[in-house]
């Protein structure tokens, strides 16, 4: 679990709950000098969303947050900084393996050197792009399904009382 510290400061804290509120996986612990946050999968320190807690986040502030968390990462890695934000994920990664016969191998491989992007990365996005896009068409799906109230709301007064309803 990737974790790093601030000091405990009034600023840190709110900081923190922030992150905890809106993220699940986000853990705090505060000491009397040291705010540990802990995460499962991965975190977003973004300035913009770190500025409506903290409405006067000078950029010293935020240089000062970053370096800081930078500096006190364990069991994590920064996959992308900027002057807007940073990304932590964790250091740990899982194999899972896939089986393809070697024509679909060759036209991953291919896909993946089109795309600029390494075999594992490819396959990883893919993957991820198809789980989303399916758990969107299963809550298209359950919303489109009628429930008994709209079912009710449709049957004749006849119907409704069971009885044969002829025109």
């Amino acid at each position: 679990m990737p974790k790093f510290e601030l000091p405990a400061t009034p600023r840190n804290l709110a900081i923190a709950k922030f992150l905890a509120k809106a993220d699940k996986s986000v853990k705090i612990s505060a000491g009397t000098n040291i705010i540990v946050v802990s995460f499962d999968y991965g975190l977003n320190l973004q300035r913009l969303f770190i500025e409506k807690v903290v409405p006067d986040l000078t950029d010293r502030d935020w240089i000062n947050i970053r370096k800081t968390v930078r500096n006190s990462l364990m069991g994590g890695k920064i996959s992308s900084e900027s002057e807007l934000g940073l990304s932590i994920r964790p250091m740990r990664t899982r194999i899972i393996r896939l089986r393809v016969n070697p024509l679909e191998e060759q036209i991953i491989r291919e896909a993946a050197k089109e795309a600029g992007k390494s075999l594992s990365d490819y396959i990883r996005g893919m993957v991820l792009r198809g789980a989303e896009e399916e758990e969107m068409l299963q809550k298209d799906f359950e919303a489109q399904m009628p429930t008994e109230s709209t079912k009710r709301a449709q049957l004749s007064p006849q119907e409704e009382k069971g009885k044969a309803y002829v025109s």
